[in-house]
């Protein structure tokens, strides 16, 4: 790639990615944009519960359910599905919380061990609230998954799809020693 990375640094934050090499590894896709309105329950908010709303058609009134292009946001389960849990709190128990309930201390593991997770930002998500329009779902800086209005200035985490042929070629996938990716 000629020294272009794709990481998670915001390297590209001001610039935008430039080289044409590095754009035709990200992949054109489907991204859905299903929700909800009940999350705070063990019932109905559980990782395995968001990643069936994301995918979903309960949207708000007139709203599309998919969007195609190359750079979206994060779902919440993709923040739920990137803990590692730990040695309190397993990836298991951890999937088992509702995230609406992740700042429990009993549940630290389940956050403080997600590469997802900014104790120093909260994050908006792809995923809107279906019953009011101007409501998304965030991961707040707390650790947890709550809806909040979209006026508020929130960081983001671009997510994106890389199509079949890149392959790593060098690089541990770390902050300090990112991959280095090639077609």
């Amino acid at each position: 790639m000629n020294g272009d990375y794709l990481n998670g640094s915001g390297s590209y934050a001001s610039t935008g990615i430039k080289s044409d090499t590095a754009r035709n590894m990200i992949a054109t896709v489907t991204w859905k944009l299903g929700g909800t309105a009940s999350y705070t329950s063990s019932s109905n908010g559980l990782a395995s519960h968001f990643y069936g709303y994301e995918r979903g058609t309960t949207v708000y009134s007139g709203r599309p359910t998919t969007w195609s292009g190359k750079v979206a946001l994060i779902y919440p389960s993709d923040y739920a599905y990137a803990t590692s849990g730990g040695s309190t709190t397993n990836r298991e128990a951890c999937l088992a919380k509702e995230l609406y309930n992740w700042d429990s201390s009993s549940f630290t593991d389940c956050r403080y061990t997600d590469w997802l997770y900014d104790s120093s930002t909260t994050q908006w998500t792809l995923t809107p609230h279906s019953s009011s329009s101007p409501i998304v779902f965030a991961v707040y800086n707390t650790g947890i998954v709550s809806s909040y209005l979209a006026t508020n200035s929130y960081g983001v985490s671009p997510s994106v799809y890389l199509t079949s042929n890149v392959k790593i070629s060098g690089g541990t996938g770390s902050q300090s020693d990112p991959f280095i990716l090639t077609l």
